[in-house]
């Protein structure tokens, strides 16, 4: 028995789009200077977006001029076999069983969980929580769990498969983890959009209903954390910023704003370093226990406005290797990529198209595209699903 379902493509699944609004909209907020931390105007912001966004557009351009990873029609149809499926989901209940085993040895390592800890007060906080290296690990089978499943019930319609989703979000609050919350939400997002196709009437306001209380939802997560007047305190919100708003929205503005900030910082005062061995960029890749005895903290981040926001967009360890020039090349290569996988007309090529449309969107903040909890998503998404049929 099979099933057919469409793989719609439109301006809310291209990468080129997603990418460029992710980085127009940070610029949009950096330039409405709402915070006394950023330091910089308007002309050197720009110059580092253009920096950033042109070498995409580029790279995208080629992959379509040359057909990369295929040459897709802009709403494929794909057959899925439900033996197929039956198959992949046993592997879903498997892995998943596996992830609960070392999640419970994690639990016991860690001596309990970061919500607990934030609610009876103790010292611990999120950071304390989990076996370095193994913990990201966890993470990225969870992602990739919460995606496949995410994609066998919009391909089968069958509701069971959304638990996937509903427990990552579940989870994301019981350790106090809002990127893992946000990865999970984006991917799954984008998969709607590739099957469902893009919002319209009553989805559009839901998803607006979403969005705000996502927005007021990563704000109470963040005074968990952190305390709201702490974190107002160290934002130093300038006379503009309205002041009427939920914390969720200072918060968001921040966390969009200060990575770049930061990334322009890094830019103003040290010059490149020139290492062709591009150490910087790779320490991403090495699992947590090997690159903190490899790499000194403070150095990993650079050089910062405040020590308090400490990430600085996909691109800061690249411009300290390379400068500019591992900007332009690092953005073009990403966009070709990008492009490629989008290009392809397999369930393997979406699901890869999602993770790094998330990855567009959270370029703003990091580098997921060398990140190894994100990177494991591809082998595991390979593991539980097969391409399936295309029809012709």
């Amino acid at each position: 028995m099979t099933s057919s379902f469409p793989i719609r493509r439109s301006a809310y699944t291209s990468p080129v789009v997603i990418f460029l609004a992710a980085w127009g909209i940070t610029l949009f907020l950096y330039i409405l200077q709402f915070s006394n931390i950023l330091l910089y105007d308007r002309g050197e912001a720009s110059l580092v977006v253009l920096a950033i966004t042109l070498p995409f557009v580029f790279g995208v351009s080629l992959s379509k001029i040359l057909n990369l990873g295929g040459n897709h029609k802009s709403n494929s149809t794909i057959l899925i076999d439900y033996c197929l499926a039956g198959k992949t989901e046993n592997l879903l209940k498997i892995t998943f069983a596996g992830w609960i085993a070392v999640t419970l040895a994690e639990i016991g390592y860690s001596g309990g969980i970061p919500m607990l800890w934030s609610l009876t007060g103790s010292s611990k906080t999120y950071f304390d929580f989990g076996i370095p290296t193994i913990h990201g690990l966890m993470n990225a089978i969870l992602l990739s769990l919460t995606t496949v499943s995410t994609f066998l019930g919009l391909a089968t319609k069958q509701k069971k498969y959304y638990i996937g989703i509903v427990f990552l979000l579940v989870w994301g609050v019981i350790v106090i983890s809002r990127n893992l919350i946000i990865v999970g939400t984006l991917q799954c997002l984008f998969l709607m959009f590739f099957i469902k196709g893009p919002p319209k009437g009553a989805r559009v306001i839901w998803l607006s209903i979403f969005g705000l209380l996502a927005i007021i939802g990563f704000g109470w997560i963040g005074d968990l954390r952190s305390g709201a007047a702490a974190f107002f305190a160290l934002a130093q919100p300038s006379s503009s910023y309205p002041t009427f708003l939920p914390s969720g929205f200072l918060w968001v503005y921040i966390y969009i704003t200060t990575p770049l900030n930061n990334l322009i910082h890094q830019t103003v005062v040290s010059l490149p370093e020139w290492n062709w061995g591009l150490t910087n960029s790779m320490a991403l890749l090495l699992p947590s226990v090997i690159r903190n005895v490899l790499y000194d903290s403070n150095t990993v981040a650079g050089d910062l406005v405040t020590n308090a926001f400490n990430v600085s967009s996909a691109f800061l360890d690249i411009y300290r290797d390379l400068g500019f020039f591992g900007i332009v090349t690092m953005s073009f290569l990403i966009g070709a990529v990008s492009q490629a996988a989008y290009n392809g007309n397999s369930v393997r090529s979406v699901l890869f198209s999602v993770v790094l449309l998330q990855s567009a969107v959270l370029s703003i903040f990091f580098n997921h595209y060398f990140y190894l909890p994100i990177l494991f998503q591809y082998p595991m998404i390979s593991f539980m699903v097969r391409p399936l049929r295309l029809q012709r």
